[in-house]
């Protein structure tokens, strides 16, 4: 997993560096908001820790300009799916599976199966992080946002979905 540390005292960003380090994460420090948000905008990190007051822009700031980048992110998704000439077609492999996210498809054994937004976006995180423990929580927030109700179930139903559809 790798984390970013947004934190403008060295001392403090270097003492959960070294916390994060033994415990086996891969972290790089930012010291101010500016080279922090282009950072955490990079889409490179698992986890971002976000001191609020930084030097050039405000930890605020820093997450307003992250959630409205998400929110660009998903409209564009969303206009691609409506536009079949532009939809990308890269997919994802993990053994007889394999994911189209941008068509919201995936085949096993030879078998086309249509699946929902949130169905690629689990299997989406999930090929991605093969032979990984990925928690309900790395997927509610991934999915769902950080400031979601969603719960635990909601996870376990999407997933019960993706196991009735394919033998995942």
């Amino acid at each position: 997993m790798r984390v970013l540390i947004v934190e403008d005292e060295p001392f403090m960003a270097e003492a959960i560096e070294a916390v994060l380090k033994k415990n086996n994460y891969s972290v790089d420090l930012a010291f101010d908001g500016e080279y922090g948000l282009d950072c955490a905008l990079s889409e490179i990190y698992d986890v971002v820790i976000l001191d609020i007051m930084l030097p050039k822009i405000d930890g605020f700031r820093v997450v307003q300009t992250m959630r409205r980048n998400e929110e660009l992110m998903a409209r564009i998704r969303a206009l691609i799916r409506r536009q079949p000439q532009i939809r990308n077609l890269n997919y994802l492999v993990y053994e007889d599976l394999v994911l189209y996210p941008f068509l919201l498809k995936i085949t096993c054994n030879n078998k086309e199966i249509a699946i929902t937004l949130k169905e690629s976006q689990v299997l989406e995180i999930l090929f991605s992080n093969k032979n990984q423990i990925v928690s309900k929580n790395i997927l509610i927030e991934r999915i769902w946002g950080y400031e979601s109700n969603t719960e635990d179930n909601h996870v376990e139903v999407y997933i019960s979905f993706l196991r009735k559809n394919c033998s995942i």
